[in-house]
């Protein structure tokens, strides 16, 4: 009779099995452990195919049809292999509900690239808009691209996608179990005390207590010295990750890459999609105005977290919550540290011409309130001079958007191309 640690060993060697067997006979699993950042298989995540089970009932299920696959694991090839996997799972009918129900709720973010967006809805669509998805899927992603056109199957793109959204709760819970590890502490509880939190707390206590107790109360501090901290932090964490991951980029680029993983843009987006704006604390005035929406917020208190982590629980913690979040989100987007304003400086320069961007104005959205910037770029390139305007979250957006469409304009992609 078999011990349960025996049991729970065969069933590894079983699950490391039907890696190995995709592994020989799918290359999308080699695709995705170079996308993942998943070097070795030891350190994936559990088998994909069943960590997304539900209820009872449908784990029961499984395990049932695992073991028959068990059986024929010598003689399986991939693709029945994965037919099986799939057929009691139901995966075509929770990707089209996912998509319907959660389409406008799922932005492009580091755990979910917009590739991966448009993978998940290509199969549901028309032929005529599944072109028009193509074209999109070839821009952001040519190794997903040329995956679907080589394959074409949906079985392929439900696979991919499964496998995206079982990494993507995978993070999720990993992510959640380091921030529950030090919620209870002094310095997380300032790394999100916003400074108005702060100062109406000082009024209450000044009105409320008694002179004499005030010095009985315990000092409250917002989290801008713990900001200040956390920036250093994250660009030392930063700056190893790129000079190990990219040793053969030259100094200017390597700064390019660092500024675009820790600028407020990215942080912001990392800062909302773990859910770190639950914790913040705002005084009434900043709660009104959607303090906890903004993105100069939501960058400094991510990096008020990374301070916090770091005195909590030491450097390696840090790093492993860096993995999660900035290290996971550079992957596949190291061809972003050439932008839109850099590319038509260089081009103007080239053609002995010049760029000015100038403000035009704000306008405010009524959903949220919140404030767009419209900016205006003027492209001279030397026979011709013309305009183009953007909008944006922030001034740098505006700038960047009316960059792009200059870009167009001048058909700099298509040369390139």
């Amino acid at each position: 009779m078999k011990n349960a640690k025996q049991l729970e060993k065969e069933e590894n060697r079983n699950i490391k099995k039907i890696f190995e067997i995709r592994e020989r006979n799918r290359p999308l699993t080699s695709l995705l452990k170079n996308k993942t950042g998943y070097q070795k298989l030891e350190d994936y995540p559990q088998e994909v195919d069943y960590y997304l089970a539900e209820s009872a009932e449908k784990k029961n299920k499984l395990e049932k049809e695992k073991k028959e696959i068990e059986k024929e694991l010598p003689n399986a090839s991939g693709t029945e292999l994965v037919k099986k996997l799939q057929r009691n799972n139901d995966l075509e009918t929770r990707i089209k509900e996912l998509t319907k129900e959660q389409q406008r709720n799922i932005i492009p973010n580091q755990i979910f690239p917009r590739d991966q967006i448009v993978l998940l809805r290509l199969h549901s669509l028309t032929e005529e808009d599944r072109n028009k998805g193509l074209k999109l899927l070839k821009k952001y992603s040519p190794i997903y691209y040329t995956v679907y056109r080589k394959k074409g199957e949906k079985e392929e793109v439900i696979y991919v996608v499964n496998c995206h959204l079982n990494l993507m709760v995978y993070r999720l819970k990993k992510i959640s179990k380091i921030i529950e590890s030090i919620k209870d502490t002094e310095n997380f509880k300032q790394a999100f005390t916003h400074t108005s939190y702060l100062n109406e707390l000082k009024l209450r206590r000044s009105s409320d207590s008694e002179p004499s107790s005030e010095n009985n109360e315990k000092p409250i501090f917002s989290y801008e010295t713990l900001e200040f901290l956390g920036d250093s932090v994250l660009n030392f964490h930063t700056s190893l990750f790129i000079y190990h991951k990219f040793p053969n980029y030259a100094e200017g680029q390597m700064s390019k890459l660092k500024q675009l993983m820790v600028q407020e843009d990215t942080l912001a987006c990392l800062s909302k999609e773990i859910g770190l704006g639950e914790f913040l604390q705002l005084g009434m005035g900043e709660r009104k105005n959607h303090g906890a929406e903004k993105e100069s917020i939501l960058a400094d208190i991510f990096e008020s977290f990374v301070a916090a982590l770091y005195l909590e629980k030491g450097s390696k913690m840090v790093h492993r919550f860096l993995s999660l979040t900035v290290f996971t989100w550079i992957e596949g987007k190291e061809n972003m540290i050439w932008d839109y304003k850099s590319q038509l400086q260089e081009y103007c320069q080239a053609h002995k011409g010049r760029v000015n961007y100038r403000l035009k104005g704000k306008k405010i959205i009524r959903e949220g309130h919140q404030q767009l910037f419209i900016v205006e770029v003027e492209v001279n390139d030397g026979p011709r001079t013309f305009w183009e305007s953007g909008e944006g979250r922030s001034k740098s957006k505006a700038e960047q958007q009316a960059a792009a469409k200059a870009i167009k304009k001048l058909g700099i992609e298509e040369e390139k191309n």
